[in-house]
C-alpha cells in the first residue's frame, strides 16, 4: 500500500477521525519499525517490489 500512495492517503484520512493521529504516527513509527527489524521506509518499498516481482 505505501508503494500505491497509501502513506499520504491514509494519514489524511486519519487526521479527520482523530486530529493527534499524525504527531502519533511520528512518534510511533521509529518503535514499530525497530519491532519489525525496518532499516528504513524505502528499504521496506524496495523489498516489497522485489517480493512482487520475484513471484
Amino acid at each position: 500500500m505505501l508503494i500505491a500512495g497509501a502513506s499520504a492517503i491514509g494519514v489524511g484520512t486519519a487526521n479527520f477521525t482523530d486530529p493527534y493521529s499524525f504527531p502519533n504516527i511520528i512518534s510511533d513509527l521509529p518503535k514499530v519499525m525497530d519491532r519489525y527489524g525496518i532499516e528504513s521506509l524505502e528499504t521496506l518499498r524496495e523489498q516489497v517490489r522485489q517480493s512482487l516481482t520475484s513471484h
